[in-house]
């Protein structure tokens, strides 16, 4: 159990509680009211605390294993955002044969909050090379969106002294 207070610049949007590092199935309460059990595959959960947390707190966490090696040993924040949200960005990088042009994938899990349809929109850039689109998704609806960039003569990256290992923004 820990008791703590939340900032009160934090309660104005979509409250998360995350936990990096957790035994797999811990039931979760947060002011004595049932947030959830972390997934019996999973080391890690997030929860969407919106209407539980307040400025003052009490969480409780129940951890199951009887193993040693058990417990929280990762880092445990709140934070916050609006109707929609990013997690689980990728980066997937494909090359194509011996040409000088690689594919590369970009995205995230989007999720949509509300309690209506919503457009979600992703931009950014890679390599100074802009990329932007949108998809709807349903009230409380997450999916994985992503989209494909190719650079021509891509830096490759290299292991110790074999070469430079360049980074990408």
């Amino acid at each position: 159990r820990k008791r703590f207070i939340l900032p009160a610049s934090l309660l104005k949007e979509r409250i998360f509680l995350t936990f990096e590092g957790i035994s797999s199935g811990a039931p979760i309460w947060l002011n004595s009211k049932f947030v959830g059990t972390v997934g019996e595959d999973r080391n890690s959960a997030r929860f969407d605390v919106t209407g539980l947390a307040r400025g003052k707190n009490a969480l409780a966490v129940k951890i199951n294993s009887e193993e040693q090696s058990c417990g929280i040993w990762g880092d445990v924040y709140f934070s916050s955002t609006g109707d929609a949200s990013l997690s689980e960005p990728f980066v997937e990088v494909k090359f194509e044969g011996d040409s000088c042009i690689s594919r590369i994938r970009v995205g995230a899990t989007v999720s949509n909050h509300s309690r209506s349809r919503k457009e979600v929109r992703l931009k950014g850039s890679l390599a100074g090379q802009p990329f932007e689109f949108s998809s709807h998704l349903a009230a409380g609806e997450s999916m994985q969106l992503g989209t494909t960039v190719e650079l021509d003569e891509p830096a490759l990256w290299w292991p110790g002294t074999y070469g430079e290992s360049p980074l990408y923004d």
